[in-house]
């Protein structure tokens, strides 16, 4: 939760960060597929989870999260940023984040034995030093990216601008070298080839298709009420997941077009962005290839896939009924239905 508005990859953040950390309290539990193998299902796939939900909670989440942004402007000509998003997820993201390791404790049956869990994770802090200039710089740097990204709307500055004057900063206070900027090759190959699909989509949508996509979709859904329209919206979304191994690529194929669909079918503007927005990382949980990070959770063994799927369907459950109930009363409070 606070590397998500720094990490703008879950793959990243879920596998390069918060893996490790995973495995170390697995191996120093002694864990194994074949020993308490429901400690570790449980730690695994609650992991997995917290990094799905912590990229719903903000636009800076995860790589796909800026295209809702811009399609959210290109549909419907409002301001989706860091401060709106944040706030339509608020409430029913907090609610997320504790009923979530609950809901998948019922299912999972950890046999957790606190007082090696504590010896585990006491002896990981004795390893820890204190903070260094560089990490109290970057500390410093991170939590003013951050209020920036928060106040776009009284600054006018726009996400990238605040994100490169942090990079910027973080190589002048020497947090960071050039040549190791130079290294982190997935962040340059995420810059150049997401803001060429962006311009794609754009041409998609300037020849027609996109929008052609959309109206089809309205087409079919027209006898519903807007209300009833956008929840099978959102469905149509969740189930088109199990053809997607990206998010991104899930986002970027039918993210304008069931925007789109939704404004001809009358669907409330503002709910209908949120939704959109925040299931757009959430129904990753549906599979166990959906993104970088899902896939290295699987992989270590303790989840069968046919388990896992079912797992997915009834946390993706979980996701529609606070949606559904808490985050529609949330809408209804801050006005926007």
């Amino acid at each position: 939760l606070i590397l998500a508005p720094f990490v703008p990859s879950n793959t990243a953040r879920g596998g390069g960060i918060i893996y490790p950390i995973v495995t170390s309290v697995i191996q120093s539990l002694g864990i194994s597929p074949h020993r308490n193998a429901a400690t570790g299902q449980f730690l695994l796939y609650a992991a997995a989870q917290a990094n799905l939900v912590s990229s719903s909670l903000f636009i800076t989440g995860m790589a796909g999260n800026p295209l809702l942004g811009t399609y959210a402007q290109d549909v419907f000509g409002i301001e989706w940023g860091f401060g709106r998003w944040l706030l339509g997820n608020a409430v029913p993201g907090a609610v997320l984040m504790v009923v979530v390791p609950l809901w998948l404790y019922y299912w999972l049956r950890p046999e957790l034995d606190t007082c090696l869990v504590k010896q585990a994770i006491a002896l990981q802090c004795e390893r820890l030093e204190g903070f260094s200039g560089a990490e109290i710089r970057l500390c410093i740097i991170l939590t003013g990216a951050l209020a920036l990204w928060a106040t776009a709307a009284w600054t006018g500055l726009s996400s990238a601008v605040v994100a490169f004057l942090a990079l910027t900063a973080l190589v002048v206070t020497n947090v960071l070298t050039w040549p190791e900027v130079l290294k982190h090759t997935t962040a340059w190959d995420t810059l150049f080839w997401l803001g060429s699909l962006i311009v794609l989509t754009q041409q998609l949508g300037a020849f027609g298709v996109t929008p052609w996509i959309g109206q089809a979709l309205a087409h079919g859904l027209q006898d519903l009420s807007p209300q009833m329209a956008l929840w099978a919206l959102a469905l149509v979304y969740a189930v088109t997941m199990y053809l997607f191994s990206s998010i991104t690529s899930h986002v970027l194929a039918l993210g304008s077009p069931l925007l789109l669909a939704g404004r001809g079918l009358g669907c409330a503007v503002m709910p209908t962005v949120a939704l959109f927005s925040y299931l757009s990382a959430l129904v990753g949980c549906l599979t166990n290839y959906s993104t970088g990070t899902v896939v290295i959770y699987f992989s270590q063994g303790y989840i069968s896939r046919p388990r896992w799927m079912a797992l997915g369907l009834c946390t993706f459950a979980l996701y529609i009924v606070v949606y559904g109930t808490v985050g529609v009363v949330w809408w209804t409070v801050l006005g926007w239905y």
